[in-house]
């Protein structure tokens, strides 16, 4: 009854819509909060996106990091002290990304933001793997001069180290330009579908609802995001900015059922033995 009564509330909490569409916050954004939502009922598909005319603060990661992400750069909040921006170069024009975009779709496990610069179409995907603990991917579709010569630049400082950095010459000839960056290790060749279905996939299988409510059957997802993005390989917590500790009641009303039932056995066994150590 105890479990029953927790996902109940867990996934309730998180699909309840606020008092108006510029008020609703994305479970995976960060303290942003988007000027309007637009919801294509991506949760009816293979993906539960949410989809927004706005740029909010996003949050990816693996839970050994957790990395905020906007549509220009990133900046490590643990598992790393890094941070960077990303720069289009036209010639030898450099161009910024702007802080305001056309579109952004936030999917359980990551964030792609939509832009034009100085007229190329931009889509800036954030996310992490498991081995990877932060990337980004920087596609840019063909803009009115196909003469232009196009790279990204790639700047960070401290680590992780990100690969490749500085100024990378884009290919075209698959009709998009594509850049991959990572954290840790360079990434093996692949294309942008395949590295968001990378990022998506542990939240496609496992534990699904399907209901009459889209935003409960995609909270579910969401909150198995935040179960992984909380967990370090020592210890889930519920608090990601303030503290890396947990209460006995955080893992007794939320955090243990929550992760035993989307099949996160390894998770609670040791937040538990965690807990247990520290009052033995």
């Amino acid at each position: 009854m105890h479990i029953r009564f927790f996902v109940f509330f867990w996934v309730i909490a998180l699909a309840m819509p606020s008092a108006s569409a510029s008020d609703n916050r994305d479970p995976a954004a960060g303290h942003g909060r988007p000027s309007a939502e637009f919801d294509r009922d991506g949760a009816s598909g293979n993906s539960a996106s949410l989809y927004y005319n706005s740029a909010p603060e996003g949050l990816v990661g693996n839970g050994r990091s957790v990395v905020k992400v906007r549509p220009a750069g990133f900046e490590f909040f643990s598992g790393g002290t890094a941070s960077g921006r990303f720069r289009l170069v036209i010639g030898n024009e450099t161009h910024d990304f702007p802080s305001t975009v056309a579109r952004s779709e936030f999917f359980p496990g990551g964030v792609i933001y939509s832009m034009n610069v100085s007229g190329y179409d931009v889509d800036v995907l954030h996310g992490a793997l498991p081995d990877v603990p932060y990337l980004a991917a920087i596609r840019v579709k063909s803009g009115s001069n196909r003469a232009d010569k196009i790279s990204i630049e790639v700047e960070s400082k401290d680590t992780p180290q990100l690969s490749p950095a500085g100024r990378t010459r884009l290919d075209f000839s698959n009709g998009a330009g594509l850049l991959i960056v990572s954290a840790g290790r360079p990434m093996e060749k692949t294309s942008w579908e395949e590295l968001r279905n990378r990022i998506e996939s542990p939240y496609q299988k496992g534990l699904l609802l399907q209901t009459p409510s889209k935003k409960i059957d995609r909270a579910v997802r969401f909150c198995q995001f935040l179960l992984d993005l909380g967990y370090d390989g020592r210890l889930m917590v519920s608090e990601l900015f303030r503290w890396r500790d947990i209460w006995s009641r955080d893992l007794g009303t939320g955090l243990a059922p929550g992760a035993m039932i989307g099949g996160r056995y390894d998770a609670a066994r040791a937040s538990i033995q965690y807990d247990l150590n520290r009052y033995s």
